[in-house]
């Protein structure tokens, strides 16, 4: 490497260096965490702070403000004093978060780094008395209701708005203050989602009058732009309609839909955010108090006080300013009634994952709130030699991500784990539900406690698990993984004593091979007696066929041997969420099992049965682990459709390895039989519900 080069990259990685320490280092202090939901002018008191930890005798001079390990000035009320007493408050400018993971923006405010920053005041000189009749203003509407599992966009959100069909939808845009009289035209932006095959011709339909259509194919993305007047505004909401023109089978989703337009400088709600040009004086009319700030928030985590000449004018309030640098500014004008309140004041809880060098074998991430539940299962790991680790995903989520939830957390911590530990982890238990709708949108309510990634499957959208592992992201995992998808604390504790008192008892030698005839082309009894060889001749090999008893035959003989408690069940054939072909396994059937701590390991090899982030239904998997009187030890599956003519060679892997001389772990059998599978996507959908390092 050449001598500037090397010098580019050594500065490059003490700048990535330093950033992470101030990361570790706000998360290992006390402070306190405010969470804001949208953008806008917060104050919180000094007794809310103190509720949350603050120190009761913090001085006004050493609070400061951090988002994204950046500091954020602040204003700051002594009361006359030095002391931040309990009539005391702070004030100051939030940006929104806006992640498929969260929607809060949390800010640190603490008192251990010295002196703060403040929100400085500065007075406008005006060049140009004259002042724009209007600005360009824009409004978006981003409805998120419905989820399109079966779209592959990568990164991208697969969640939408209405149904767009023959049958018309109707979504409402806001334009308020529309300058209707402006010879400026407003610009209405369209993106729709196309989910039928073939072709798309939507109609547009602007407050009763047509734009045109827009047209496209299949499963793409299309945006289309309008041009509509401003005397065909209202200062309100905007009716767009849209429906398809030709053909009732012609279905797309809305995205989402841009206006852009001209609008008045006059507040509404007491507050406005506009752009206004630099060096000029802009005048907002239309606040109901005298009480009037103008912040200048185009650096917006950097925001600037401009003073304001406030007078009364025709029963309202109007305030004047101008800001002081050049160029297009973008302007907050609110009154005192503007203040928003936090969604949370909440205190820190010290970590030091980024100081750790020592490690541990087993790493478990879980929610704070099942910790201590899962006390049994930690004390039986470690008395059978495992060095195990219990981690807060809060926790990861503060040193490597400022505070906000994240699946890139999770795994940047696993892999500083494996780089820089002495004991370098092997095996990932990750304790907590997860959910393809962790901001509620649809209204299920929160169990996103210890994130999934989401990937491009083969067949969909879909949980990885085995993402996290995969830390050089060459589509094989380095750690064995697994997953408790609990929700309560109660859960985990019922879930944790099933597991620790399986051990506590001598499994039956039993071994169970379901099979329908075929599924998707494969002879699926052939595949499962292939099995049958690699099984040591201790156990005994029950052949459960479709074509030896019939469908209601297997059913009942199925739930017959599982209440005797069998050591590993295997199962090739068609399913979906939440039953196996024929529904010779139900969720019922599963939930009532009640086999005790003869639980066996469970290899479903079959569609969907782990998709435990669907938040619509409990799937097989996930029942089976958690059912109350017996069912599971642990559940391999898959989170996607699968192409039962790939996964002959993964499940004689899964067994050879789980029974053969090596007595490997759950976790490391699945691990090494994903290796059969060609395709990574295919790879990174097998999940293993359950602990890895359990054995067979």
């Amino acid at each position: 490497m050449f001598p500037a080069a090397c010098a580019f990259a050594c500065a490059a990685l003490a700048c990535a260096a330093a950033r992470g320490a101030d990361t570790w280092l706000l998360a290992e202090m006390a402070a306190v965490k405010v969470a804001v939901e949208k953008e806008g002018w917060y104050r919180v008191g000094q007794p809310a702070l103190v509720a949350a930890g603050l120190s009761p005798r913090a001085r006004c001079a050493s609070l400061r403000l951090f988002a994204e390990g950046v500091e954020v000035p602040l204003r700051v009320s002594d009361s006359g004093s030095a002391r931040f007493g309990p009539r005391s408050w702070i004030e100051f400018y939030a940006t929104a978060l806006d992640t498929p993971w969260s929607g809060t923006k949390i800010y640190w405010l603490t008192t251990e780094l010295g002196s703060g920053a403040r929100i400085a005041t500065v007075a406008g000189t005006a060049r140009r008395a004259a002042a724009a009749a209007s600005f360009r203003a824009t409004t978006e509407v981003s409805p998120r209701t419905i989820y399109m599992a079966s779209l592959k966009n990568g990164e991208a959100g697969n969640f939408f708005g209405p149904v767009v069909t023959s049958f018309e939808a109707q979504v409402a845009v806001e334009s308020p203050g529309a300058h209707r009289a402006s010879r400026e035209s407003a610009v209405l932006d369209v993106a729709l989602q196309g989910v039928s095959g073939g072709a798309h011709s939507v109609n547009v339909r602007f407050n009763g009058i047509e734009l045109g259509p827009i047209q496209f194919a299949d499963m793409a993305a299309r945006r289309a732009a309008f041009t509509v007047p401003a005397s065909w505004l209202v200062d309100g909401a905007n009716e767009v309609v849209l429906a398809a023109r030709e053909s009732p089978a012609d279905i797309t989703l809305v995205d989402k839909i841009t206006l852009t337009y001209p609008r008045l400088f006059h507040a509404t709600g007491n507050e406005l955010r506009c752009i206004a040009a630099g060096r000029q004086r802009a005048t907002v009319r239309g606040f109901t108090t005298s009480d009037v700030t103008a912040l200048d928030i185009t650096q917006p985590m950097q925001p600037v006080a401009l003073r304001c000449t406030v007078r009364r004018e025709a029963g309202a309030y109007t305030a004047s300013f101008a800001p002081n640098t050049a160029g297009a500014r973008t302007i907050y004008v609110f009154a005192g009634g503007a203040t928003n309140q936090p969604a949370a004041v909440l205190p820190n809880v010290p970590s030091r994952l980024g100081r750790i060098t020592g490690g541990a074998d087993l790493v478990v991430i879980t929610h704070a709130d099942f910790a201590a539940a899962l006390a049994p299962l930690v004390t039986l790991r470690s008395g059978q030699g495992w060095s195990v680790m219990v981690v807060d995903v809060q926790d990861i989520f503060d040193e490597y991500n400022y505070g906000h939830a994240s699946p890139y957390a999770i795994r940047s911590f696993l892999g500083r784990a494996a780089a820089v530990w002495r004991t370098a982890p092997t095996h990932v238990l990750l304790v907590g539900d997860a959910s393809f709708d962790p901001r509620n949108y649809m209204g299920f309510g929160f169990c996103d406690f210890v994130p999934t990634k989401l990937i491009d499957g083969v067949f969909m959208e879909t949980a990885s698990d085995d993402w996290f592992a995969d830390l050089d992201g060459d589509g094989t995992a380095e750690l064995a993984i697994g997953r408790l998808p609990v929700q309560t604390a109660a859960q985990t504790a019922a879930v944790a004593a099933k597991l620790v008192a399986r051990e506590r008892v001598r499994q039956t030698n039993d071994v169970l091979l379901c099979a329908e005839s075929t599924a998707g082309g494969v002879d699926c009894e052939a595949e499962s007696r292939a099995l049958e060889a690699l099984f040591p001749r201790s156990l005994n090999v029950h052949a459960i066929f479709e074509s030896d008893l019939g469908i209601a035959g297997v059913r009942s003989e199925l739930l017959r041997r599982w209440e005797q408690g069998p050591r590993f069940v295997n199962h090739r054939g068609w399913s979906w969420a939440d039953f196996w072909w024929g529904c010779v396994l139900e969720g019922a059937d599963a939930a009532a099992l009640g086999n005790g701590p003869s639980l066996p390991v469970v290899a479903s090899v079959c569609d969907l049965n782990c998709c435990f982030h669907d938040s619509t239904v409990e799937a097989l998997g996930e029942t089976l682990l958690l059912a109350p009187g017996g069912g599971a030890a642990a559940v391999w599956g898959c989170s996607d459709y699968v192409d039962q003519a790939t996964l002959g060679a993964m499940n004689r892997e899964f067994v050879r390895r789980l029974f053969g001389a090596s007595h490997l772990t759950v976790g490391e059998a699945a691990k090494a039989a994903k290796a059969a599978l060609g395709s990574v996507a295919a790879r990174r959908t097998w999940v293993l519900l359950g602990d890895p390092a359990m054995r067979p």
